[in-house]
């Protein structure tokens, strides 16, 4: 899967752009504070590494490989492409590495707590490689389904679309849109201080093996980097299956707004209508002579619909506002996703083929 898919998507709230600073600022700087060098021995390197990020000419990339470092002296650089062996020692505070073909290379290192970086020089190119150890813990905050509520890529904003669940037992899936299907990731997970973990490596695949990510209740964010150094943030909500009973009833629509512009009354389509029901986690909306189901949760003020239509369901997150009799939230797509979130509604996707981002915030009315 390419990675962009994993992690991504699948974030979607109009609303959830007011929480743009905050959500922003949840992780501080990359450096962590090194440990002091007299602690460093050959001890230090023993053990399994998940490659966080690698560098190349101050390029960052989200790009996986495990290195697997024994006490003999001997090694195993494992990515997508298959395991390495290696052979290594330090002198000096440098670390050498000799590979099967007798070819060797010579790198800088500097530990922080679990995490090693190594640098070194290769084709006229400077490489950082960033590490966090596999510990075999497991965040049990993290455990549950996610939906994602933001994705941003250098700070614009993406439409995210994707459900992750992880269990306990370290197992974990993602769902994702892909162009206009549905597709799905498995991988397993660990963590290992503010890194999240991944040493589920398939042939020919880009996935990440170590990525930062920050817990601030109710949300969870990850950090990513791609093609050359672009930062991606991904944003999700925990479905902790609360339903709120004020959300139940039928709400018919009296206002729209579309990327900050507001509809007239007159060209509002008539007789959509969005209806819920709390007992039994149902609801569905109506959008002219097209009708969507939905299943639904509450967390936190944000509302999270799966539409029915697909059995590997993909959820929406979004935060929505009850004042006295009205109800509004906002929904983000675009032509990828308008069907999947909203049927054949030829209004909605007149939209969705003008502009790579739509956000369009619902207002209703309780009969």
């Amino acid at each position: 899967m390419n990675r962009k898919t994993l992690f991504l998507i699948i974030f979607l709230s109009a609303m959830a752009l007011m929480l743009n600073g905050c959500l922003e600022d949840l992780f501080g700087p990359d450096d962590e504070e090194p440990i002091d060098s007299t602690d460093v021995t050959d001890d230090s390197f023993v053990g399994k590494w998940c490659r966080v990020t690698v560098s190349v000419d101050g390029a960052m990339s989200t790009n996986g490989a495990i290195l697997t470092i024994n006490d003999d002296g001997t090694g195993t650089h494992s990515s997508s492409d298959g395991d390495d062996p290696f052979a290594w020692k330090t002198e000096d505070s440098i670390l050498t590495v000799t590979l099967s073909e007798d070819k060797s290379f010579t790198a800088s290192y500097l530990f922080g707590t679990n995490t090693m970086t190594l640098s070194y020089e290769e084709d006229g190119k400077t490489i950082v490689e960033k590490y966090a150890k596999y510990t075999g813990d497991r965040d049990a905050n993290l455990i549950g389904k996610w939906v994602g509520v933001r994705s941003t890529m250098d700070g614009v904003d993406q439409v995210p679309a994707m459900t992750v669940t992880m269990n306990s037992d370290g197992a974990a899936t993602a769902f994702f849109m892909d162009s206009t299907n549905i597709g799905s990731q498995a991988f397993s997970w660990t963590t290992s201080g503010k890194y999240l973990l991944n040493d589920l490596l398939t042939e020919d695949s880009d996935m990440w093996t170590g990525i930062e990510y920050t817990l601030a209740a109710p949300l969870m964010s990850v950090k990513e980097y791609y093609d050359e150094g672009q930062v991606i943030l991904s944003t999700f909500i925990k479905d902790t299956g609360e339903k709120d009973v004020n959300l139940t009833g039928t709400w018919n629509l009296t206002a729209l707004v579309v990327n900050n512009i507001s509809i007239p009354s007159q060209y509002i389509p008539q007789g959509w209508s969005f209806t819920l029901d709390a007992p039994s986690g149902a609801g569905s909306l109506a959008l002219d002579a097209t009708t969507v189901t939905y299943s639904w949760t509450t967390n936190s003020g944000y509302l999270l619909l799966y539409p029915t239509l697909a059995s590997q369901q993909i959820g929406i997150g979004q935060q929505y506002a009850i004042n006295g009799n009205t109800l509004s939230f906002s929904i983000v797509f675009n032509e990828k996703t308008v069907g999947y979130l909203f049927g054949s509604s030829q209004y909605l996707a007149a939209y969705a083929s003008a502009a790579n981002y739509v956000v369009a915030t619902f207002t209703f009315t309780k009969q």
